[in-house]
């Protein structure tokens, strides 16, 4: 009789895009994606906007991607470079800062 083995590995990656679904939840529902800072390079072509989103004390990062006439938009995890969700394109993104209770005082 096998025993099912879970190695922690899973439960990580796991995790990871839970977190990445519940920041694609945000995204598509309309509300505020909040940024401290935004970053562009150009590699090969391509222009690539990169924004660096905190959720429960851990960087991801929100990448748009332009190359000629066709863009795309992903959820990229820091701890796991591999694993993104990609979002479909027009995807309408509000960006915006949170109020700190000490402002609503």
């Amino acid at each position: 009789m096998a025993l099912p083995v879970q190695s922690p590995m899973a439960g990580h990656v796991e995790a990871e895009l839970n977190a990445l679904a519940a920041l694609a939840e945000t995204l598509i529902s309309g509300e505020y994606l909040e940024v401290e800072s935004t970053f562009e390079y150009e590699e090969d072509g391509v222009k690539v906007t990169v924004m660096p989103v905190i959720l429960n004390l851990t960087e991801y990062l929100f990448t748009i991607e332009e190359r000629d006439d066709e863009m795309t938009m992903q959820l990229r995890s820091t701890r796991i470079p591999e694993l993104m969700i990609s979002l479909p394109a027009p995807l309408m993104v509000k960006f915006g800062k949170s109020i700190a209770l000490e402002e609503l005082c």
